[in-house]
């Protein structure tokens, strides 16, 4: 699943993500893309920080409390433009698998996922 509110940026992530065998879904808010989590349950979140109303900090804090009695974590990788130590240790405190700093290339993006979230072959 993808979320930011830069819905280019956004669908460009996905559709790279399609074309090489993932399947995605897309948010433009963080509310969205809580209710989508709810919903999908996905194996891995792109998650924007700067977003209007729910901001990715407060996004990922929510998923954690959510599964906080589950043995099974979704991976959340932050993409932020704050790249401050700070930015980057709040992510990490909210129980974050990576960081990626903005600007970033889709195709940066699928090495990080790929690396995440290997394809099953066979």
């Amino acid at each position: 699943m993808v979320v930011d509110d830069d819905q280019i940026f956004c669908n460009l992530v996905a559709t790279t993500l399609m074309n090489n065998g993932y399947q995605t879904r897309t948010a433009f808010t963080g509310e969205d893309g809580l209710i989508m989590y709810e919903r999908d349950k996905p194996d891995l979140i792109l998650l924007d920080v700067a977003m209007p109303g729910i901001n990715g900090f407060e996004v990922a804090t929510a998923i954690r409390d959510r599964e906080q009695d589950t043995d099974n974590h979704t991976r959340i990788v932050i993409m932020s433009a704050h790249a401050s130590s700070f930015a980057v240790s709040v992510s990490f405190h909210t129980g974050i698998t990576s960081y990626l700093t903005k600007p970033v290339l889709p195709r940066d993006v699928l090495a990080q996922v790929r690396n995440i979230l290997p394809l099953e072959v066979g």
